[in-house]
């Protein structure tokens, strides 16, 4: 996995920051991502860009971590080709779909899944294709507990009919303090 961050003006002091057309997967508000990295006590690094890794078809992009919940997805390719494609977090590997699995695309008013990651039916949309598109898409409450990704082992782009892994990014490790 290839991990780099934005370049920086000459004075490393000042965070660069770049108005990008970030918006949730539902075609939300543009976010403003402050690109020099950033720790919060956590064991995760925020705002570095790393590359989602390539999976199957033609499917790439990058993530950045923009806070403890919230992840800006940019620079987004893929297909359209899976007939149950969603953006899906978990907490055990390998990725795929089990109980601890949550479908994070589309959440309630009150920040829960609003589908069950085993839900088939055609009550639950999938993703269409992404043609450089970007997203920001935020974790969700469950149980009660509003989720953070020191409780997520992995986000990916899949599809939950065939069990195609399209891109992913693996946590900690992509984003972990040097």
């Amino acid at each position: 996995m290839s991990c780099y961050e934005e370049p920086t003006t000459d004075d490393p002091t000042e965070p660069t920051t770049t108005e990008s057309e970030t918006t949730t997967a539902t075609g939300e508000e543009p976010v403003s991502m402050t690109t020099e990295p950033t720790t919060t006590g956590s064991r995760l690094t925020y705002n570095v860009k790393v590359a989602l890794t390539h999976r199957a078809h033609e499917s790439y992009g990058n993530a950045a971590l923009l806070d403890n919940t919230t992840v800006a997805l940019t620079e987004l390719f893929y297909d359209g080709a899976g007939p149950k494609t969603n953006w899906i977090v978990g907490t055990k590997s390998p990725i795929g779909v089990d109980s601890n699995t949550f479908i994070i695309d589309e959440l309630s008013s009150t920040g829960e899944p609003l589908y069950s990651s085993t839900d088939l039916s055609s009550a639950v949309p999938s993703l269409p294709a992404y043609t450089g598109q970007s997203a920001t898409l935020t974790l969700p409450i469950v149980n009660g507990r509003q989720m953070t990704f020191d409780d997520i082992s992995w986000i990916a782009l899949y599809c939950r009919e065939v069990h195609m892994l399209f891109m992913d990014v693996l946590l900690p490790e992509a984003f972990q303090q040097n």
